[in-house]
């Protein structure tokens, strides 16, 4: 047995039983995004410029990258589109991803035939 195994094993026999391992650590969320003329916008103002946009929608589909784009476009934010996905993921707007069709699939031949 490698000598950290062993030392690691005993200092978790050593805890209290009520211990739990620490969980959202990092760096705390900023709560604003810049726009390109640098004035702050807050989280909660683009939350609600991505809601309204979503729900005036024509029925079309949009995701978090092309929420991203408009965002850029429309309001000339400079956000980042991993920002949008946890937007839309704390406000419950995330679209789902579209199902495949699993039956469909056919062997692809290399190289193809009439080559």
């Amino acid at each position: 047995m490698a000598r950290a195994t062993y030392y690691a094993w005993r200092a978790r026999r050593q805890r209290p039983a009520s211990w739990t391992p620490k969980r959202g650590g990092g760096r705390p969320r900023r709560g604003y995004v810049w726009t390109a003329n640098d004035t702050k916008v807050a989280e909660g103002q683009v939350l609600e410029w991505l809601s309204e946009f979503i729900m005036a929608g024509d029925g079309q589909a949009y995701g978090y990258r092309k929420l991203t784009t408009w965002l850029r476009r429309e309001h000339g934010l400079i956000i980042n589109k991993k920002t949008v996905y946890r937007l839309l993921r704390s406000a419950d707007l995330l679209q789902g991803q579209p199902l495949r069709p699993s039956g469909n699939r056919r062997p692809v031949f290399w190289p193809p035939i009439g080559w």
